[in-house]
């Protein structure tokens, strides 16, 4: 009995500390964050407000009014302190404005450092606008 109160209770504070709103850390390729707070202690997951994701277009390809691929690097901000280097978090991300509805890919954040893939889009023509949204944080 005391066994499973201390697991409940234990969850009971993950939840609690993944929701204080501390900053992040990073992932993939190892990449710096702006860190315009000072870094923050604690294995607290960053708040979702504090993360900014931009496209960076690597490679465009049109093909006239069929559309364009796309490939793209996912670039990120933190606008809210950094998380400790102890937790390696992941960032779930969209990518809208593209063919076929939003596409999901991640990033993963430690420290002040992130590190993700390139992405391979297709576009409905060449003036589409590729934005990037953050959607969840969790332990990697």
């Amino acid at each position: 009995m005391l066994v499973l109160f201390a697991v409940v209770a234990g969850l009971g504070w993950m939840w609690a500390s993944s929701n204080r709103g501390t900053p992040m850390a990073d992932t993939k390729p190892t990449t710096a964050v702006a860190e315009p707070g000072v870094a923050q202690g604690g294995d607290a997951a960053p708040e979702l407000s504090s993360i900014k994701l931009t496209p960076k277009v690597i490679d465009r390809e049109c093909f006239g009014d069929a559309g364009c691929n796309v490939t793209l690097r996912v670039d990120m901000e933190l606008t809210a302190g950094v998380p400790a280097p102890s937790t390696t978090w992941l960032v779930v991300y969209e990518i809208h404005g593209i063919e076929d509805g939003p596409q999901i890919g991640s990033l993963e954040l430690t420290g002040s450092s992130y590190t993700g893939d390139e992405e391979s889009v297709s576009t409905t023509s060449s003036k589409a606008k590729v934005t990037v949204r953050a959607v969840s944080v969790e332990r990697a």
